[in-house]
């Protein structure tokens, strides 16, 4: 599955009181996000998405992504094993006079083909991964 979602920012919308949109998804493994942001925004749309309230990409607390007319886009294994399926999406924006556009597409893939591509993960290694993204401890 590819979803694609639109968010459009109003002008003088500050980090302080950023919008939030919540995005439905499917159970399997995020293998794949891109952002793409509208020319001429100049760096000024900021954009971050979350699961379970935690920040997930990008990865460093008080990071952000910005463009300008550029997509930004990377591989990557994310599992979304439980309810509730969404993605949260936190965006700003420093421009003035403008409101501005992102696109965020993320591709998903079921448990069964994420194993055969990356192999299985031991639990050890999931409880890795969730402790690194501050995600709550796998229902066992």
């Amino acid at each position: 599955m590819f979803y694609s979602f639109t968010i459009t920012v109003p002008a003088n919308t500050p980090e302080a009181s950023p919008i939030w949109q919540v995005e439905p998804i499917c159970h399997g493994v995020i293998h794949r996000v891109e952002i793409e942001f509208e020319k001429w925004c100049a760096n000024l749309l900021h954009v971050r998405i979350y699961r379970f309230e935690h920040l997930i990409f990008p990865s460093g607390p008080g990071q952000s992504f910005a463009s300008d007319g550029e997509t930004i886009s990377w591989n990557d294994y994310f599992e979304v094993f439980e309810t509730p399926y969404t993605l949260k999406l936190e965006a700003w924006n420093d421009d003035d006079f403008f409101d501005w556009t992102a696109r965020v597409r993320v591709g998903i893939i079921p448990k069964t083909i994420a194993e055969h591509i990356y192999g299985r993960l031991t639990k050890i290694d999931r409880t890795r991964l969730r402790e690194s993204f501050n995600l709550p401890k796998e229902v066992e």
